[in-house]
């Protein structure tokens, strides 16, 4: 997905954002289907590990760089109705994937999920409509510049990218845990009941995205995303790690849910007010490198502290809210570096 969104996030602003999310559809159907027919392990990691990977990388930076195109003064929100669609799908998603299981099997199921994707994404495509930034490479048909060393130079730019880099090592463990928390925590609760977490997370996701951009036309999107994140990693920290019910459990899962996706609709829009739309989808695409990390490791690394420590949540769940709350500081320069006043819009 990372190195596939860098090389997308420069070809989209020389030629047009649309013809990749096209062709992030054909390979998203693609890869769905085919799992479908897989039987061995390395064809699941070849259909839903590359090929997904691909899909995603094609899709990603430019959804999260195309509402910038259309708005300015309402950017925020635009954002996060976008991404909000990935929270909510995912949320559906699990729902209905763990009813079709138990029914029709793994094969008929991915087939569904497969022609329900396509016809999804096929009525999104038609929804699109390009509108290039005058400067962009778009227009005037400059060289390509894969390394923008100037950008590179800049400390804000590196203020936001090592946040975005803690951010995620903070921000997927909840969602890869949490079922497996209520699990270990209450063995003894309905089988059924085990998914709900994991599907309040992200339907809570959907409109904490939508919320909280929103909420970042009002009082400025870096001020938002301090908030967001801050906020996601101490309820890590002081709710998490203390949640021995299930009440606890789903308060959790909306809070961190509401608050802790949000970050990654607002990494773009913070690209927008920080560097301007110009080639925006390539900053994106730059600033989802810095994802790769936590994408790749964050869980996996909470999983071996987890099982390290003899199976001590504590620990496991106070590295992924202490990441998400050193993310919200290191913001904290590009902010006061472009607007000291404490209380400003920003």
């Amino acid at each position: 997905m990372t190195p596939t969104a860098f090389v997308v996030g420069k070809l989209a602003d020389r030629y047009g954002y649309r013809q990749f999310i096209i062709a992030g559809c054909v390979t998203a159907f693609t890869a769905m289907l085919t799992a479908a027919f897989s039987t061995e392990l390395w064809q699941f990691f070849m259909t839903q590990g590359i090929l997904q990977g691909l899909c995603i990388g094609l899709i990603l930076p430019v959804a999260m760089a195309f509402p910038s195109q259309w708005f300015r003064k309402k950017r925020g929100l635009a954002t996060g109705i976008v991404i909000a669609g990935s929270s909510f799908g995912g949320g559906a998603g699990s729902l209905i994937a763990q009813q079709m299981l138990g029914r029709i099997g793994l094969r008929y199921t991915l087939i569904f999920f497969a022609f329900y994707h396509l016809f999804l994404m096929t009525c999104a495509v038609f929804m699109l409509k390009n509108r290039p930034h005058p400067l962009s490479a778009c227009y005037t048909k400059t060289k390509i510049v894969w390394f923008d060393t100037a950008l590179f130079r800049k400390p804000i730019f590196w203020s936001v990218a090592l946040a975005v880099f803690f951010t995620v090592f903070g921000y997927l463990p909840p969602y890869f845990y949490i079922q497996l928390y209520t699990m270990d925590k209450l063995p003894n609760l309905s089988p059924s009941l085990y998914v709900v977490p994991a599907a309040v997370m992200n339907f809570s996701a959907a409109a904490g995205r939508t919320a909280i951009g929103s909420l970042a036309d009002r009082i400025g999107v870096v001020n938002a995303f301090f908030g967001a994140v801050l906020f996601s990693g101490l309820m890590q920290l002081l709710l998490w790690n203390f949640a021995n019910s299930f009440a606890t459990i789903i308060v959790f899962s909306i809070l961190v849910g509401f608050s802790g996706a949000a970050f990654l609709s607002m990494t773009s829009v913070i690209g927008g007010k920080l560097f301007g739309v110009k080639n925006l989808a390539t900053l994106s695409g730059i600033l989802m490198m810095f994802n790769m990390p936590g994408n790749a490791a964050g869980s996996p690394l909470v999983g071996a502290i987890f099982s390290g420590s003899g199976g001590n949540w504590h620990a496991a769940i106070s590295f992924s809210g202490l990441s998400a709350v050193i993310g919200a500081f290191i913001i904290l320069y590009a902010r006061f570096k472009k607007e000291p006043r404490i209380f400003a819009i920003y």
